[in-house]
């Protein structure tokens, strides 16, 4: 049996790494798998992506367009991170 839940808009699935796999590595291809995170009014977002060892919080309203811009976003943060390592 399947089990399903909805939580506003989400759905998670029983088996979680395929639906991370297939719904948000659609939608952002660039931000590692094992992130999560808490989406709040207009944009504002706490991720935490425990293979960087990194948290990202971003306050304000955000444009439109909002996945492409978090993957965006998100992916120069982390470049930016691995441009400080050398």
């Amino acid at each position: 049996m399947r089990i399903r839940r909805t939580y506003d808009r989400h759905v998670c699935h029983e088996d979680e790494a395929l639906f991370k796999s297939a719904y948000l590595g659609e939608r952002y291809p660039d931000i590692p798998s094992d992130a999560y995170w808490a989406l709040g009014h207009m944009g504002q977002i706490t991720m935490v992506i425990p293979s960087r060892d990194v948290v990202v919080v971003r306050l304000g309203p955000s444009p439109g367009e909002f996945d492409a811009y978090l993957n965006t976003t998100v992916s120069a943060i982390l470049a930016a991170f691995d441009d400080s390592a050398e």
